[in-house]
C-alpha cells in the first residue's frame, strides 16, 4: 500500500534512481555512488499544511545568515528560549503544535527552517551543517532553556549539546539516533551493490572523515550528556523503529522514554499528551548543568 504522506512525484524519483544506479553501476560503481550520495542530502520540499501555515504567521519571521544563503527564523513570545529542530524534508513551523503551551508557560519559541527545507535557501543539508547552526543560533538568540528535535532533527539536537551548547534540557521526538541504521536501511531501498556502498562510504569519509557516522551517532554521544532529556517515540511509527529511540534511551543519563501508540512518526507532533508532556516536561527543568557541577 502506497504511504500517503509520500507524494508519488518522490515514489517516482527514488523508483527512477533506483533504476538508474543498478544500470550504471555494472560499468561505474563510483558514478553510482555520485548520484546515491547526492540523493542522500536531498530534500524534497512538501506542501506546508494549513495548520502549519497558521502557527507560521503567528510568527515573527527573521532572514538569517546560513550556510547556503539566507535561513528563515520563526520567533514566537517572548522569555526563556526554546529552539524546535525540524526533521527532514519538514519546516520549523511543524513543531508548532508546542507553541501555544509554551507561550502559556512564559517560554519564548524559536524555530527555523534548515537549508533546502521550507522558506530557507538550498536543496539540501545534513547534520554537521544543522549542528552548525544550532550552535550559531544558541549564541545568537540564547541562551536556550530547551532544545526539542524530531528524527533527523533529534540527532542534531544531540550532536549540538555534544558540541558544548548549553541547556536545561532536551527533548528528542522519534530519533532514529544512529547514523549507521539510516544508511543500511537506504542502501537496502536502493539496492546497492557492494561495489557501491564502498564508493558512497568512501565519498563520505572523504568529506566528513572517517568518523562521521560516530559523530553523528547519537546513542554514543548522549552517553556523556548531563542535560536531562524525555524520549518520545510511538509503537507504530513506520519510519523510524521505536528501537532507535530506546538504544537512545539506554545510553542518554537520566533520560525518560516515553513510548505512544497509533501516532506514528508525524501525528505524534501534534497529540494533545504528547504535547502536555513535552512542555511539562520543559517548565520543570532547571538551570543548565556548568563546567564545575
Amino acid at each position: 500500500m502506497v504511504n500517503k504522506r509520500i507524494p508519488r512525484r518522490r515514489l517516482w524519483l527514488a523508483g527512477a534512481l533506483r533504476l538508474a544506479i543498478r544500470s550504471v553501476a555494472r560499468l561505474s560503481p563510483s558514478l553510482a555512488a555520485a548520484w546515491a550520495y547526492g540523493y542522500w542530502f536531498y530534500s524534497p520540499r512538501y506542501p506546508e499544511p494549513a495548520r502549519e501555515q497558521n502557527y507560521r504567521r503567528a510568527a515573527r519571521e527573521i532572514r538569517h545568515r546560513g550556510p547556503v544563503g539566507p535561513l528563515r527564523l520563526y520567533l514566537w513570545g517572548e522569555g526563556p528560549r526554546v529552539l524546535l529542530v525540524h526533521g527532514w524534508s519538514g519546516r520549523g513551523p511543524q513543531l508548532g503544535a508546542l507553541v501555544s503551551p509554551l507561550l502559556q508557560r512564559g517560554f519564548s519559541v524559536l524555530a527555523f527552517d534548515a537549508p533546502g527545507h521550507g522558506r530557507s535557501a538550498g536543496h539540501g543539508t545534513n547534520a554537521f551543517m544543522v549542528t552548525d547552526i544550532i550552535t550559531r543560533l544558541a549564541a545568537d538568540y540564547g541562551p536556550l532553556h530547551a532544545l526539542v528535535g524530531h528524527s533527523f532533527g533529534a540527532v542534531c539536537v544531540v550532536m549540538a549539546l555534544a558540541r558544548g551548547v548549553p541547556a536545561c534540557c532536551a527533548v528528542s521526538l522519534s530519533s532514529p539516533t544512529r547514523l549507521p541504521w539510516l544508511q543500511e536501511n537506504y542502501f537496502r531501498d536502493l539496492r546497492l551493490s557492494p561495489a557501491v556502498i564502498t564508493a558512497f562510504q568512501a565519498r563520505q569519509q572523504r568529506e566528513f572523515g572517517g568518523d562521521a557516522q560516530r559523530q553523528a551517532s547519537a546513542d554514543e554521544l548522549a552517553a556523556v550528556l548531563r542535560v536531562p532529556a524525555l524520549i518520545v517515540h510511538d509503537r507504530d511509527d513506520r519510519v523510524v523503529a521505536a528501537a532507535q529511540s530506546e538504544l537512545l534511551a539506554r545510553a542518554w543519563p537520566g533520560s525518560r522514554l516515553l513510548l505512544t501508540r497509533r501516532l506514528g512518526h508525524l501525528r505524534l507532533l501534534r497529540d494533545p499528551q504528547v504535547i502536555a508532556e513535552v512542555s511539562e516536561f520543559i517548565a520543570r527543568a532547571g538551570r543548565p548543568p556548568s563546567d564545575g557541577e
